[in-house]
Parts: C-alpha cells; structure tokens; sequence
C-alpha cells in the first residue's frame, strides 16, 4: 500500500493522520504543500483543485481520513487473520 499525505505545517488534522499511520506502523510520504512541493503539483495528482488539508492518496486514489482508517485496519486484521 502507497501512502501520501500532502498537508501544511499548522495542521491538526494533518498531525492526527500522521499520528495514526505512526501508531500503525504505516509506511508513508508526508510533503508540506509550498514547501516541499506546490500546489499546483497536489491538484495535478489529485485531479481537482485542492482546498483544504490534509489530502491522503493510497495507491493513487484520495481517502478521506476515515476511510484510510477502514483501509488499515482491514489490511490489520487480514494480518492477524494470516497467523
């Protein structure tokens, strides 16, 4: 699973993804729009024009927060399921 997450220095809600995928143990990309790449760079590969943070694309396809949630902890569980 490709994770991104593309966000802004001052967000809570960005540090609250990035806390979560740290907890998990998620592999990740974390790039501060204007800084580490522009915003035009973010509405290209999201495909719309992006105005608000955080935007999180898994294997190149935008999840809200909560559905990066479903996603990991699925991916989770089969883990478990596996042992």
């Amino acid at each position: 699973m490709e994770i991104s997450v593309f966000g802004a220095p001052t967000c809570a809600r960005c540090k609250d993804v990035i806390n979560f995928l740290h907890e998990k143990d998620v592999g990740y990309e974390y790039k501060v729009i204007g800084e580490d790449v522009d915003h035009e760079y973010v509405n290209n590969t999201v495909g719309r024009m992006v105005r608000s943070v955080p935007v999180i694309m898994v294997d190149g396809d935008e999840l809200s927060f909560d559905k990066l949630k479903e996603k990991v902890n699925s991916v989770d569980m089969l883990n478990l399921l596996e042992l």
